[in-house]
């Protein structure tokens, strides 16, 4: 077993203890409520984020998404100490019990590259945690940090019990949320625009659901700051539904990304057969603008398939650059680095085909062989590569270097 996995492994089983210690928490909490919704949203919530998140980090350990919804989940479970009937834990609850907002904000903003940008994105970060903050500094400042019990246990982390101060936390909380909740929705669908016809497929459940749960909360707290409670009580049902509902549509959009690049797969071996690579690769990605570009070293210049030179479009987001390097499949090395993609058996290597030994003892059948699998290796690296989701734009016009070639997806709407 691997580093990795032991690792997963012991956070799994710590997730499970932190769940069950969270429902024994509220089943033997002495609060009026009834405990059984929140246990179903334990699960829903806590469990679903890490089971998730630890899938997702075994799958692919170098995109950091799953390691944010495992720490989602985790932070989640603290709001289950605000359950306890001991002074102490129901003050650190109350202290800790909206960390979780961080932690979903930072998962939120990242996804799907897990990597956050600058401008607006790390600014929606900040806002996350100062919120988390603000929530904390309540706690300090008002006997009764949980308003929805009573009586509540003593709060043992008071330093100052004013009713004023409390009012100015509870406002500045509001306004940081309502700011945080309306970039959350605007990066969101920004990010779904801005996605092609293929990446749309694979992004959608998380962006649509977290769209729809942040323009939810929107609404919540403008509700209860204008005073309609109730109403707001209401909607932020529908906004824990929604949360609840993000892990299984992040394993839907991990499906779809799996049974998209089996089509793509399907789709690329057959164009290849006959055609150019360029229209075998815009059937199978579904991008009929999709257009290629080499690059010729010795001219420092790229050209298309013709031999034309090539204007990289500057960087927007009207069109996208993706430069792709030489790659490996098990029985093919692909260089594109002196013009047109190139194939290079490795003719060293025992191969499943069967192909092997040196170029002298090769028969027709070895290399029909050859072939084949070569064609089918590469139109599932390409589909791979199709679906990833894009890391943030770079300015190629200043690194511009020998050894790639790039492809222009679609124009963005």
């Amino acid at each position: 077993m691997s580093s990795l996995h032991r690792a997963l492994l012991g956070l799994a089983l710590a997730g499970l203890a932190c769940g069950l210690a969270a429902i024994t928490l509220v089943a033997t909490s002495d609060r009026s409520t009834d405990p059984t919704a929140l246990i179903v949203l334990a699960i829903g919530l806590g469990w679903g984020f890490i089971g998730t998140g630890l899938y997702a980090w075994w799958r692919r350990p170098e995109n950091r998404m799953g390691a944010l919804m495992v720490l989602v989940g985790f932070t989640w479970f603290l709001g289950a100490l605000g359950e306890a009937g001991g002074p102490w834990l129901f003050s650190l609850g109350s202290a800790l019990s909206n960390v979780w907002i961080g932690a979903f904000a930072l998962m939120l903003v990242a996804f799907p590259t897990g990597v956050v940008g600058r401008g607006l994105e790390r600014a929606l970060v900040w806002l996350g945690w100062i919120a988390v903050g603000l929530s904390a500094l309540r706690t300090f400042v008002t006997a009764r940090p949980d308003t929805s019990c009573s009586p509540c246990p003593r709060n043992t982390l008071l330093v100052w019990d004013s009713g004023t101060a409390a009012d100015v936390v509870d406002a500045l909380t509001a306004l940081v949320l309502v700011v945080l909740l309306g970039g959350l929705w605007l990066v969101l669908v920004r990010r779904w625009r801005a996605a092609g016809p293929v990446q749309r497929r694979t992004l959608a459940p998380v962006l649509l659901t977290g769209a729809a749960a942040a323009a939810a909360a929107l609404i919540t707290v403008l509700l209860q700051g204008t005073g309609a409670r109730g109403a707001g009580d209401a909607v932020s049902l529908a906004v824990l539904a929604l949360i609840a509902a993000l892990p299984f549509a992040f394993l839907l959009g991990l499906l779809r990304s799996s049974l998209g690049r089996a089509g793509a797969v399907s789709v690329l071996v057959e164009r290849l057969r006959g055609g150019s690579v360029r229209d075998a690769l815009a059937d199978a990605l579904g991008d009929p603008s999709l257009a290629l570009a080499y690059w010729l070293p010795e001219s420092r210049r790229y050209v298309d398939d013709e031999g034309h030179t090539v204007a990289l479009p500057p960087d927007g987001r009207d069109r996208a650059v993706t430069e792709i390097p030489a790659s490996y499949t098990r029985h093919v090395f692909m260089d594109w680095s002196d013009g047109p993609l190139s194939l290079m058996p490795h003719w060293s290597a025992i191969t499943t085909s069967g192909v092997t030994g040196d170029a002298a003892a090769g028969t027709a059948e070895k290399g029909r062989i050859w072939l084949e699998q070569a064609q089918k290796e590469i139109a599932e690296f390409i589909a791979e590569v199709a679906v990833r989701p894009h890391a943030p734009g770079v300015d190629h016009h200043e690194r511009l270097a020998g050894g790639r070639q790039a492809a222009q997806p679609r124009p963005r709407r």
